[in-house]
C-alpha cells in the first residue's frame, strides 16, 4: 500500500475499519469505542505535517483494533507499539491488520498491558485516544493515560472529551511536566450504537485533539 499524499487519501486507506463493525468486541467498563477513520487520519496527518512521524517509533496507548497504529505506519512511521489491556481486542486487531494491511503488519508490535503504567524505551511519538472517563469508575482515566504518555515520549497527539475543566487541567499538567501545546482542535466524534444502553443510532461527542511537545 502506497504512502498517502493527503489526509483524505489516508482516510480512504483506513476504510476497512469503517466497513467492519467491531461493536461485539467492545467492553463498556473499558469505554471502548473505535476512533472514527476521519479523526484517526487527521491525528496521524497532523503528526506527519509537524515532522514528528516519519521514521519514528509510535506508541498507540489503548490501541483497540489499531486504527491509529495503521494510520501512523501508512503515513511513514517506522513502527508502532499497539498497547491495550484487553487481550481479546488485541488478538482481533492483529488478525484484522494481517488480513487488510499485510504489507505493514510486520512493523506493528502488539503488547498487552496497562497503558497507565507501562513505560517503553525509544518511543518518539505517542498517538492515542484514551477512554473519555465518563463511566464513574473510570473518572480521570484519560488523565492517567496522559501522565504516562509524558513519561514515554517527547511528542504526544491525543484525543479527549472536551470540557472547560479538562482545558484547565491540561494547563496545569503541561506546566507541571514541562510540555507546551502545539495543536488544539475541536472535533466531532461520532459514536455508533454500540452498547445495550444506547438508544440513538449515532451519538456525537465534542472532543479536543491536542498536540504536545516537551520543552
Amino acid at each position: 500500500m502506497r504512502k498517502p499524499t493527503s489526509v483524505d487519501e489516508l482516510e480512504l486507506q483506513l476504510a476497512p475499519y469503517s466497513k467492519r463493525p467491531a461493536s461485539f468486541l467492545m467492553k463498556k467498563h473499558l469505554e471502548q469505542y473505535q476512533t472514527p477513520t476521519d479523526i484517526a487520519a487527521r491525528m496521524a496527518w497532523t503528526a506527519y505535517m509537524k515532522k514528528h512521524l516519519e521514521s519514528s517509533t509510535v506508541l498507540d496507548m489503548g490501541c483497540g483494533m489499531g486504527v491509529l497504529t495503521i494510520a501512523a505506519v501508512l503515513n511513514s512511521a517506522k513502527r508502532s507499539i499497539c498497547l491495550d489491556i484487553d487481550v481479546e481486542i488485541l488478538e482481533a486487531g492483529s488478525a484484522f491488520i494481517k488480513d487488510h494491511y499485510s504489507s505493514v503488519s510486520p512493523r506493528i508490535i502488539f503488547v498487552s498491558g496497562d497503558a497507565t503504567e507501562l513505560e517503553f524505551n525509544g518511543v518518539d511519538v505517542v498517538l492515542m485516544n484514551p477512554p473519555f472517563g465518563v463511566v464513574p469508575e473510570n473518572r480521570g482515566l484519560d488523565t492517567l493515560f496522559l501522565i504516562n504518555a509524558f513519561r514515554n515520549s517527547r511528542f504526544i497527539y491525543s484525543l479527549h472529551k472536551y470540557s472547560k475543566g479538562f482545558v484547565n487541567l491540561l494547563r496545569r499538567l503541561t506546566l507541571e511536566y514541562g510540555y507546551v501545546v502545539t495543536w488544539f482542535e475541536l472535533l466531532d466524534f461520532k459514536i455508533p450504537m454500540t452498547y445495550p444502553r444506547h438508544r440513538r443510532r449515532v451519538y456525537r461527542v465534542k472532543t479536543l485533539f491536542i498536540g504536545l511537545e516537551r520543552k
